[in-house]
């Protein structure tokens, strides 16, 4: 996911000079790659549903922020 927000990162700032472009596309990547991190986040809880379910939900959510944060 890194390497994929760091390529986000290099288009948007080649946008950013064409002020058309950058207005009209900046927001659909950046929605485009929150999508994707979500998508991944839920087929991680998917995986791995059998363990969590066996925390109390403050430990659950815990483990749900650890795990979107090695995401983004």
């Amino acid at each position: 996911m890194k390497l994929q927000l760091n390529k986000i990162v290099e288009v948007l700032s080649k946008m950013k000079d064409d002020e058309f472009y950058f207005k009209n596309y900046a927001p659909e990547i950046i929605e485009s790659y929150a999508d994707e991190i979500g998508e991944d986040f839920f087929d991680w809880c998917e995986e791995n549903k059998g363990w969590i379910d066996k925390y109390p939900t403050r430990e659950k959510m815990l483990v749900f922020k650890r795990q979107r944060n090695n995401l983004t």
